[in-house]
């Protein structure tokens, strides 16, 4: 592959509506970043990159650009990822899925504040890196990030759980007009009280759009009555749940097997929800069993598993 010595036109034109935080030299670099991401084949490290360039831009400016703490970085991706969600073809149905997940990049080097070790689960390996809370919007079986929060370590004075970065996230994002209706879905992590109430109070609030969510909870939660949400798990007969099939979102033909079993029940400081018992097989003990909850108005057990099946 050979050198490219100018910036196509149409690369000012797609920036055209980028934000502006990036002025001069420094929104020329990030054309050409952003361009030769586009281009070079194989690994898109900054190195790789600059031996394509021209000669007045080399490495150390792409670095310099990169490594700015002046710039507002989550304006910058957040245009960028509503950029490519638009780009897509609207549903059908008008629904847009919001998924909450969490993950770690690894790292080698100390001296970054952000950066700790640990697990991510009891019964997940080591790591050694950057945790990060992540908000993503699923379009035609594409998951593009819209919102990203770094989970600093708990010796940090401005430390905040993973729950708690969610709830954040979900609270001040912007949406698109054409969203009619969200569903926002998230693990046991994302899933805790503040999280739901945040949701609900969003749904009063805007009269232009619907919000629900799907979450996984934990079994120790318990409902108006003071009923332990672990009993429908531990107590419940295996003849109860009923065998479904759930598409695949990448593949529609080939299908995953679960046993369901779902009810309505009042949650302490919620209200009024669906749960939705799963597992995969039928002699599965209760301990691969998961519960999730969703207040979407009639959503059948199978819905339930369809829409978190995304996240």
């Amino acid at each position: 592959m050979i050198k490219i010595s100018c910036l196509p036109i149409l690369v000012r034109s797609i920036f055209r509506g980028l934000p502006g935080i990036w002025k001069g030299r420094h929104l020329l670099l990030l054309y050409w970043f952003v361009f030769m991401q586009a281009i070079v084949p194989g690994k898109k490290t900054v190195k790789e990159i600059s031996r394509r360039t021209p000669f007045h831009i080399p490495e150390w400016r792409l670095r310099r650009l990169l490594k700015a703490t002046c710039r507002t970085a989550e304006i910058v991706i957040t245009w960028f990822a509503w950029e490519a969600v638009n780009s897509f073809p609207q549903p059908e149905d008008g629904v847009l899925y919001m998924v909450g997940d969490s993950g770690h990049k690894n790292k080698r080097g100390e001296k970054n504040p952000a950066v700790r070790k640990g697990r991510e689960n009891k019964n997940g390996p080591r790591f050694f890196g950057i945790r990060f809370v992540l908000l993503a919007v699923c379009r035609s079986g594409f998951r593009i990030p819209v919102a990203v929060r770094i989970i600093l370590p708990e010796n940090d004075p401005d430390y905040k759980k993973e729950n708690i970065l969610f709830c954040e996230t979900v609270r001040n994002i912007v949406l698109p007009h054409r969203a009619k209706t969200v569903i926002v879905v998230g693990d046991a992590a994302c899933g805790s009280r503040e999280n739901m109430k945040t949701v609900i109070e969003k749904n009063k609030n805007d009269a232009a759009r619907n919000r629900f969510f799907v979450f996984a909870i934990a079994r120790t939660w318990k409902t108006a009555e003071g009923k332990s949400i672990k009993n429908m798990v531990t107590c419940l007969p295996r003849g109860f749940f009923s065998r479904t099939r759930i598409p695949g979102l990448s593949n529609p033909n080939r299908r995953k097997s679960f046993r369901i079993y779902g009810k309505s029940v009042c949650l302490r400081h919620i209200g009024d929800v669906t749960t939705v018992s799963s597992r995969k097989g039928r002699n599965a003990g209760a301990e691969s069993t998961e519960i999730l909850v969703t207040d979407l108005p009639g959503a059948t057990g199978r819905q339930v598993i369809s829409i978190y099946q995304r996240r």
